[in-house]
């Protein structure tokens, strides 16, 4: 389109300074159930 590049071309690749992510609160009651998704000490 412009200077004979695409859409995709335009716009900027850019990577997020940072990223925020909601998490759940582990406690003895529910540990059993998120030890999968983590390592076991």
């Amino acid at each position: 389109i412009a200077q004979g590049k695409g859409m995709s071309d335009l716009l900027e690749q850019e990577v997020p300074q940072s990223l925020t992510l909601s998490s759940a609160t582990v406690t003895k009651d529910n540990a059993a159930q998120y030890l999968p998704l983590g390592f076991e000490s």
